[in-house]
C-alpha cells in the first residue's frame, strides 16, 4: 500500500484553513471555490506551488472581472425568455477569454479563466448581485491560494547544517534503468532550496550530466569526468579544470593518429562541452556522434588536421572507443606517456569499450578544497556508495543534513 504522503496531508490542512477563514468572515462568500483552489495549488514544492498559484490568480482575475461585467449585463437587459441569446453571448466570450492570456505569455491560464467565467455567468444568473459575487469568488479562491503557498512553505523549525558539504556518487541517485525519477528529483530541489550543499560525483561528461538535472536548482556542484572538472550549477560555471599539457596530448595524438587510432578530443568551455575530432575511427565513434550532435551542452567540431591547425584551446580528455582486441596495442602506446596521463575503460558493448585519457595528476580532494573555499563551508562529509536504492540515498542526505555527521 502507498504512503500518506506529506502532500496529501498538507492538502487537507490547507482545506481545513480555508473553512476557518469562512467561518471568520461570518460565512460570507463559498469556501468550495478556497478549497479546490487550495488542492490545485498545493504542489510538490514551493516554487511549482507559487507558479501554479500565479497561473490561478491571472485566470481567476480575467475570468472574474469579465464574469461580473457580462453578469450585470445580463441581469440588466436581459430576460429569462432570452436564453438562446444569452448562450450565444457566453460561447462568442469564449475566444477572448483563451486569447487573453495567450496574448499575457500565460497559455496555462486559459482553461481556468473559462471556467471562472462560466461558473460567474451560467451557474449564478439569478443571483441579486453581480458586483457582489464576482468579489466573493475572486476573493474566495486567492484566500484558497494564498493558503495552499503558506501550508507548503511552512517547516518546523529544526537546524538545518548549511556549513557543510555533502559529497556522494551520482549513481546512488539513479535507478536501474540510469534514470532520476521524480521522487529523487523532488527531494533532493526540497534539501536544496532549505540551503544544502550537495557536490555529486560522477564519471560523466558535462552534457551527460546536465541532461539528467533538468528541473534541479540550487547549490549543486558536481565533480564530472572522474576528477577533470567541478561545476557549480547554481552559477553556472566550471570553478575547476584539470588539462593536459598541450605538448604531451598533441604527442599522444600524433602517436595514435600514426596507428590510425582517432579519438574524440575535449574541451570544456563555459558549461559546454566541445568535441574536436578529425574522422570517424569506427562505426561505434560515428553512432555515438549520431546519438549526440543535436543534444544540449556538446558542440561537435570537425577538422582537417588537429595538430597543423595549431588547436589553442584547453584539453580535459580524450576519448577512444575500440575493440577488445585494439586494448594491447594501445595500451602499448599510452605507457609512454604514463607519467603525464591516467586512464580509464568503461564497457560499451560486448564487443567494444570506451577509453578515456585525463591528465596524471587529477585530485578530486582539490576541487572539493576549491568548492568549500569558494562558499565558505567548514567541513565535508562523504556518503559511501553502500546504498541500495535511490530512496535509501535520500533517507542518507535528510538524515546528514538534519542531524549533522
Amino acid at each position: 500500500m502507498p504512503k500518506v504522503g506529506m502532500r496529501m496531508v498538507k492538502s487537507a490542512i490547507a482545506v481545513f484553513l480555508c473553512f476557518v477563514v469562512f467561518i471568520i468572515r461570518g460565512n460570507n462568500g463559498i469556501p468550495f471555490y478556497s478549497a479546490i483552489a487550495a488542492v490545485l495549488c498545493m504542489q510538490p514544492e514551493v516554487s511549482d506551488s507559487m507558479s501554479k498559484g500565479k497561473s490561478r490568480i491571472i485566470s481567476t482575475l480575467i475570468g472574474g472581472c469579465l464574469g461580473m461585467v457580462m453578469l450585470y449585463f445580463f441581469q440588466t437587459y436581459f430576460t429569462y425568455q432570452q436564453d438562446f441569446l444569452r448562450y450565444t453571448i457566453i460561447s462568442i466570450m469564449i475566444i477572448p477569454l483563451l486569447y487573453i492570456p495567450v496574448a499575457l505569455h500565460q497559455p496555462s491560464s486559459s482553461y481556468l479563466s473559462c471556467v471562472v467565467f462560466l461558473s460567474i455567468t451560467v451557474s449564478h444568473i439569478g443571483d441579486q448581485s453581480a458586483f457582489i459575487f464576482g468579489c466573493n469568488r475572486i476573493l474566495d479562491t486567492l484566500i484558497g491560494i494564498f493558503l495552499a503557498i503558506f501550508v507548503n512553505a511552512f517547516h518546523l523549525p529544526h537546524k538545518k547544517h548549511t556549513e557543510l558539504l555533502i559529497e556522494m556518487p551520482f549513481s546512488m541517485l539513479l535507478e536501474a534503468n540510469g534514470k532520476m525519477n521524480t521522487y529523487t528529483k523532488i527531494h533532493i530541489n526540497q534539501f536544496l532550496e532549505n540551503g544544502m550543499n550537495l557536490l555529486l560525483t560522477s564519471s560523466k561528461t558535462p552534457d551527460e550530466a546536465l541532461s539528467f538535472l533538468m528541473g534541479l536548482r540550487g547549490k549543486l556542484g558536481m565533480i564530472l569526468m572522474d576528477g577533470v572538472v567541478g561545476f557549480d550549477l547554481k552559477n553556472k560555471d566550471a570553478y575547476a579544470i584539470h588539462t593536459l599539457e598541450k605538448e604531451v596530448w598533441k604527442s599522444l595524438y600524433l602517436s595514435l593518429r600514426a596507428e590510425n587510432y582517432l579519438p574524440f578530443v575535449y574541451e570544456v568551455r563555459d558549461m559546454l562541452l566541445y568535441a574536436h575530432y578529425e574522422h570517424f575511427q569506427n562505426e561505434v565513434m560515428k553512432q555515438m556522434y549520431m546519438s549526440k550532435r543535436k543534444k544540449d551542452g556538446i558542440v561537435y567540431n570537425a577538422h582537417q588536421n588537429l595538430i597543423s591547425e595549431e588547436l589553442d584551446v584547453s584539453i580535459v580528455a580524450m576519448e577512444l572507443y575500440l575493440c577488445k582486441e585494439e586494448m594491447q596495442q594501445v595500451h602499448k602506446i599510452l605507457s609512454q606517456y604514463q607519467k603525464q596521463i591516467t586512464w580509464v575503460q568503461y564497457p560499451y558493448d560486448e564487443q567494444y569499450v570506451v577509453l578515456r585519457i585525463y591528465p596524471s595528476e587529477i585530485a578530486e580532494k582539490d576541487i572539493v578544497s576549491m568548492l568549500c573555499k569558494k562558499r565558505k563551508l567548514s567541513d565535508v562529509y562523504r556518503i559511501s556508495n553502500d546504498k541500495t536504492t535511490s530512496k535509501e540515498a535520500i533517507r542518507e542526505l535528510k538524515h546528514v543534513f538534519y542531524k549533522g555527521k
